[in-house]
Order: structure tokens, then C-alpha cells, then sequence
């Protein structure tokens, strides 16, 4: 087995860095779920399905392809580097692209 760099020496320390981690990622829950309320208010049930439906997705595949690149690589490190990749590529797409104006199809002609 190749030698790597490894974060955390023991378990707790692991365990504490995923639980913080977590809880960070947990802290931009209010924003997302509020955002589909901002842009589009007569649609925000379908804009969050959609976005639900994207997300369920992406962790139904992430569980199998995470499994052969660790057959493939033997290596956690890739595998928590690839989704530190993914979570600042998504937030610097969020920064990007979100907003707070309304959608121009979701106004409400009176």
C-alpha cells in the first residue's frame, strides 16, 4: 500500500473533522432552501423538486463510483479530495449564479 498523507492520526480526530465539516455544510441549508422562495414564488415547489431530484441523483451514483475508485486507487484521500473539489466548485457556482430577483416567467401579471 503506498504511503499518503493522512489528515487525521486516529479516529476522533476523523470523526471530529467530518462532524464539523457536516455541520458547516448544514449552515447553508436556510439559504438554499430560501432561494427557490426568492426567485421563483408561485413555482418554488417545482425549482426545489427539481433541484431535489438533481441532488438525489448525484448521491445515487456517488455510492457506487465511490466504491470502485476505492478498489481502483486504495485511496480515501482521493475520494474526500474529490468532494472538497465538488463542494467548492458548487459554491463558487452558487456565488456565480444565484440571486434574488424573481424570475421574470414566475411575475404575476394582475
Amino acid at each position: 500500500m503506498a504511503t499518503r498523507p493522512e489528515v487525521a492520526s486516529d479516529a476522533a480526530r476523523g470523526s471530529a473533522i467530518i462532524t464539523i465539516g457536516l455541520g458547516l455544510s448544514a449552515l447553508t441549508l436556510g439559504g438554499v432552501s430560501a432561494n427557490h422562495l426568492d426567485v421563483a414564488p408561485r413555482h418554488a415547489g417545482v425549482v426545489f423538486a427539481a433541484g431535489n431530484t438533481a441532488a438525489t441523483f448525484a448521491g445515487f451514483l456517488s455510492v457506487p463510483l465511490t466504491g470502485i475508485l476505492l478498489d481502483r486507487t486504495d485511496s480515501w484521500a482521493l475520494v474526500f479530495g474529490l468532494a472538497a473539489a465538488h463542494h467548492a466548485l458548487g459554491a463558487l457556482a452558487w456565488v456565480a449564479w444565484s440571486g434574488g430577483e424573481v424570475l421574470e416567467e414566475d411575475i404575476t401579471l394582475a
